[in-house]
């Protein structure tokens, strides 16, 4: 895939909604299981910790799942777009704390009936267990990008997946949604080391920084190569 192009477009949101796609199979009965609830940036939508008690569905913008280490540290695990689920967990107690980005909109689905109908309509458990082994799977490659890569291939890689994530065009103007801490956060790198290596990638003419939270992929081949580990 070419991401070579100009840096003239409009902004395609990181959370562009992927819901389309996710929409087609999500069962009827959760169309109509939920309430909408609305968040603001920096809000929990609930807590580590806490009795699991409602599932969710994002609508609209970024949900970081998120834990603190015993010495105050934030480490983000994952980032949650339009069209995925959150809190479906069955362990009796939230094992991530989840916070909106920015403005969030989600679907919120009474714990208890969600396990009925998961009961009674296979539809529906499977469409939850579609989501978990999805997170799994992201999960397994995020720890293989903390446990294998490099600074720059971390930031490389995410930038890839950011842009794929958004079906951003060639060239495309990439509105992150996320601040650099965020980022740093989810890679495992300090703020400085996720600043320093923006700065490299866009003096190697790979990306573009035309605003703080907006990123231009200028060569998507010299960055896919860039987050590849070296031989």
């Amino acid at each position: 895939m070419s991401f070579v192009g100009t840096a003239s477009s409009q902004p395609v949101p990181f959370a562009v909604v992927r819901a389309a796609a996710a929409d087609a199979d999500m069962p009827a009965e959760l169309e109509t299981a939920g309430t909408v609830c609305n968040f603001a940036p920096a809000e929990t939508i609930f807590g580590e910790g806490d009795p699991i008690d409602a599932s969710y569905r994002v609508l609209s913008g970024v949900v970081r799942l998120c834990r603190l280490t015993a010495d105050g540290r934030r480490q983000i695990a994952g980032f949650r777009l339009p069209g995925d689920l959150i809190g479906i967990e069955w362990t009796g107690a939230y094992d991530m704390t989840a916070e909106a980005v920015r403005n969030v909109t989600c679907v919120r689905y009474s714990r208890s009936r969600l396990d009925r109908l998961s009961h009674e309509k296979a539809e529906v458990r499977d469409h939850l267990l579609s989501h978990l082994c999805r997170d799994l799977r992201s999960a397994q490659e995020h720890l293989m990008t903390l446990g294998c890569q490099s600074a720059i291939e971390r930031v490389a890689s995410f930038l890839l997946q950011t842009a794929r994530r958004a079906s951003a065009s060639d060239g495309s103007v990439i509105d992150m949604q996320l601040g650099r801490q965020d980022i740093a956060d989810y890679l495992g790198l300090t703020l400085e080391t996720v600043s320093r290596t923006f700065t490299e990638l866009a003096g190697r003419g790979l990306i573009a920084t035309p605003k703080r939270r907006h990123v231009v992929i200028r060569n998507g081949a010299r960055l896919k190569a860039a987050s590849l580990p070296l031989h």
